[in-house]
């Protein structure tokens, strides 16, 4: 059974697709920020592994 989705790895999901607009601040920021937080983040939780992987490609 899947456990629920606690605050800190719903708001890390929720900034991997937010932080797409860095790239208004940041060249390239866009994916760079997202995949930064991807990288970093992935292995703490399979939802963040997911919605990381999904806004990188989706900004690539």
């Amino acid at each position: 059974m899947h456990n629920p989705l606690d605050e800190t790895t719903r708001a890390w999901g929720m900034a991997c697709h937010l932080s797409a607009l860095g790239g208004f601040i940041i060249p390239f920021g866009s994916v760079l920020i997202p995949l930064i937080i991807w990288l970093t983040q992935k292995e703490k939780h399979p939802f963040i592994d997911e919605q990381g992987k999904e806004s990188v490609n989706f900004q690539i």
